[in-house]
C-alpha cells in the first residue's frame, strides 16, 4: 500500500496547481470530517473518484496482512479510496484476515461472507 500511496502523490505532483489545491483542500476536509464521524460524498465523487478508480473503482474495504502500515498511509487509504482500511496481524495468505483490528471491518465481512462462498466455487 505504500507503493499505492507513493504513486497516487507522484500524480498528485504532476497535476495543475488548481487541481493539486483542491485535492489537499479535499483531503483536509475529508480527514476533518471523518474525525467526526461524518461522510463527504461530494468530496468523493468529484475528488477522489479518479483515485479510487486506480484499484478499479469499486472497493469496499481494503485489507492489509503484510509489514504494518504506517498511520499516515493507512489514514491516506481510507480518505483517498473512500472505503475504511483494516490491518491484520499474519501473512496475507494465510491469517491476516482473520485478524483485523477495527471493529467496523469484521462487520462488513460479515456481510460479503456469502461473496466469498461464491468465489470460493468458481475456483
Amino acid at each position: 500500500m505504500d507503493r499505492i500511496y507513493k504513486n497516487v502523490m507522484l500524480k498528485v505532483e504532476e497535476i495543475s496547481v488548481f487541481q493539486r489545491t483542491l485535492f489537499l483542500l479535499a483531503y483536509n476536509y475529508k480527514m476533518e470530517q471523518l474525525a467526526m464521524g461524518y461522510s463527504t460524498p461530494l468530496c468523493d465523487r468529484l475528488v477522489f473518484r479518479k483515485v479510487r478508480a486506480l484499484l478499479g473503482g469499486r472497493l469496499r474495504v481494503l485489507l492489509s496482512g503484510g509489514a504494518p502500515l504506517s498511520a499516515a498511509t493507512q489514514r491516506f487509504m481510507n480518505i483517498c479510496f473512500c472505503c475504511p482500511v483494516g490491518q491484520g496481524y499474519g501473512l496475507t495468505e494465510t491469517c491476516g484476515a482473520g485478524t483485523i483490528s477495527q471493529r467496523e471491518i469484521h462487520t462488513i465481512i460479515q456481510h460479503f461472507k456469502h461473496y466469498y462462498a461464491h468465489f470460493h466455487n468458481l475456483y
